[in-house]
């Protein structure tokens, strides 16, 4: 059973031509488009394109044609996991950046550096990895991730 702070990754859904594109460019060999992290039974944190930071549900991608696999670390203290949703809820109403989903989708498919660094907006991979830093743990080594590279974080384990 998923616990508070566990991560949601939602696989494309081949319908959805943004998705489409963010396998594409990112070569997600798993085809995780999103992600968001567990706070109780259909009740997501994310950061979503053209959105604020702020609660969603599964239903609401389930019914969409998306599925989602739920990761967590079983290290996590109860404290942690807390921590991990007082950092996400604290970014609460920040938009949503889309110049820092374009940088990571140049670099992935590019592999061009581009120096852009945004600390008052999110996207939904970099919103998992900072609640996580928050509570000093790191899932990738660079701040700048696609949810495909946290899906891959071999600290994580699929959760039952």
């Amino acid at each position: 059973m998923p616990k508070p702070g566990d991560i949601v990754f939602y696989v494309d859904n081949p319908d959805n031509l943004i998705e489409d594109a963010i396998v594409l460019f990112s070569k997600a060999k798993h085809k995780i488009v999103h992600v968001a992290l567990w706070v109780a039974e259909d009740k997501t944190m994310e950061a979503n394109f053209g959105e604020l930071v702020g609660y969603a549900t599964i239903s609401q991608y389930t019914h969409k044609g998306n599925k989602h696999i739920i990761k967590s670390l079983p290290s996590l203290t109860d404290a942690q996991r807390q921590g991990i949703l007082d950092y996400a809820h604290s970014k609460f109403g920040q938009r949503y950046d889309l110049p820092e989903d374009i940088k990571i989708g140049l670099e992935d498919t590019f592999g061009i550096h581009i120096p852009y660094t945004e600390v008052h907006r999110k996207i939904c991979s970099t919103l998992v990895w900072d609640a996580y830093e928050a509570v000093g743990i790191k899932l990738y080594p660079e701040h700048d991730c696609s949810p495909e590279d946290l899906f891959d974080c071999p600290a994580l384990v699929l959760d039952n």
